[in-house]
């Protein structure tokens, strides 16, 4: 919802309109008016801390919506010096997945005293064999496997391994115990089910006076962590698509102006690749008043949090040309709000320019041409308004054409005969062919042309 400082409803979209009830007929109604009581209630210290610092406020606390208490992240910020936005979001899912979650550790905590994963011990005999004399019941969770009463056979947590992470199971092993160094690798584990889990098994390995070497060892299921990671490198590699087919120059640079992410447009221009530009200061590529104009605005962008636009900005090229481009930049803020660096997005407008300045030439050349003509030359649109009047219309009228421009015929001359006003009538309004008339015309000053 959007409202005045004096807390009028300013303008709603159709999710507040459901949820509270809202039609047109709440535009400029107090909020008194429009929230329920517990709205009202949480968002009073928020907007009275909005109105006196001017920074963005938040809650989360549990809001009545459409009859049923949720969960609601409330987030009030200021728009301009007039107005300040209320988003609110249904997050009850979400907080309950924490509260689930919250209470799920404490248990584990309690149980496996804050110990995270499942402990097992690894031993190797000198003749070869091996077992787990020591295993967590909980291991079965992470392996997959649900007869836990076979946990220290030899061959359960390698009957849970896909068949190439066993192998690499087994090397990793065979590494340790040849180097007594520790081992930590991440592995796929599918077990008695078809879904495939990922398990990060660390041990650390110590031999025995009879010759054993056991490892002491922790099995944590790493599923959520490597699907995020997983998650996180397609959405990296979306950006980059999404990046590189931009035409615009685009860049990200954290708060010492290094680049941090640069798309192909930008690096192509210089003849480098992203990754090499990247981590690289602007000086570095480009050198001169460019660069130092660059590094100025960079500065004041990440000092004060304000963002720039240069609607011609001229950048020196490796092959000798240069791009005239319009530049915006703006502050990149982190979770906390800190700026962590800025974003730049920029358009070679060298041909647009170029263009119009080639059209206000052409402008130029055309009033000079038709300033020169003895003859009167105008042009009108369909109100019949002088759009262009040369210069020898306008001083037949002692004017100047600036003057005439947008006044109408009869504020100038006398009406013209009725057929000659059907004939420029057909011309504007069907389109007919053009016409000729000739006759006398009376000037203000009594003067006949």
């Amino acid at each position: 919802l959007k409202f005045d400082f004096g807390d009028r409803l300013v303008d709603f979209n159709r999710q507040a309109a459901r949820w509270f009830g809202l039609d047109s007929s709440y535009i400029g109604q107090p909020v008194s008016s429009i929230l329920p009581s517990d709205a009202l209630r949480l968002r009073a210290p928020l907007v009275k801390q909005l109105k006196a610092s001017g920074d963005r406020q938040e809650t989360l606390d549990r809001l009545t919506i459409e009859g049923q208490t949720q969960w609601a992240d409330m987030r009030y910020f200021p728009i301009g010096r007039e107005h300040y936005f209320s988003l609110t979001r249904i997050v009850t899912a979400r907080v309950q997945e924490r509260m689930a979650l919250r209470e799920s550790q404490e248990q584990l905590s309690a149980v496996m005293n804050n110990i995270p994963g499942v402990l097992y011990r690894h031993v190797r005999h000198p003749d070869g064999t091996h077992g787990f004399p020591i295993v967590s019941k909980r291991i079965g969770e992470i392996f997959g496997l649900a007869n836990n009463e076979q946990r220290h056979d030899p061959n359960y947590l390698e009957s849970a391994l896909e068949a190439d992470d066993r192998n690499a199971y087994l090397a990793a092993i065979a590494e340790s115990g040849r180097t007594l160094l520790p081992f930590d690798v991440t592995l796929r584990v599918r077990g008695e089910s078809a879904q495939v889990r990922w398990a990060r098994l660390i041990g650390a390995p110590r031999t025995m006076e009879n010759g054993d070497i056991l490892w002491d060892s922790l099995a944590v299921d790493v599923t959520q962590q490597r699907e995020a990671e997983d998650a996180l490198r397609a959405s990296r590699q979306q950006m980059r698509a999404v990046l590189d087919t931009v035409p615009h120059w685009i860049w990200v640079k954290d708060r010492d102006q290094r680049f941090v992410i640069v798309n192909r447009s930008l690096a192509d221009d210089f003849g480098m690749t992203p990754a090499e530009m990247e981590y690289h200061h602007m000086a570095e590529i480009v050198t001169g008043p460019a660069a130092q104009k660059a590094k100025m605005e960079d500065q004041e962008i990440i000092e004060r949090g304000i963002s720039l636009h240069d609607p011609q900005w001229e950048v020196p090229l490796p092959d000798g040309r240069t791009s005239l481009r319009s530049t915006k930049k703006i502050p990149l803020r982190g979770a906390d709000g800190a700026i962590v660096g800025l974003v730049g997005i920029s358009e070679d407008v060298s041909q647009r320019v170029e263009s119009e300045r080639a059209l206000e030439m052409s402008r130029q050349l055309l009033r000079t041409v038709l300033d020169t003509v003895p003859h009167w030359i105008w042009v009108k649109d369909q109100e019949r308004r002088y759009q262009m009047v040369n210069r020898s219309l306008a001083e037949a009228v002692g004017r100047s054409p600036a003057d005439l421009e947008g006044a109408r015929r009869e504020e100038l001359f006398p009406p013209p005969p009725p057929e000659e006003q059907e004939q420029e009538r057909r011309v504007l309004t069907e389109g007919a062919d053009s016409y000729v008339a000739e006759r006398r015309v009376q000037l203000l000053d009594s003067r006949t042309h």
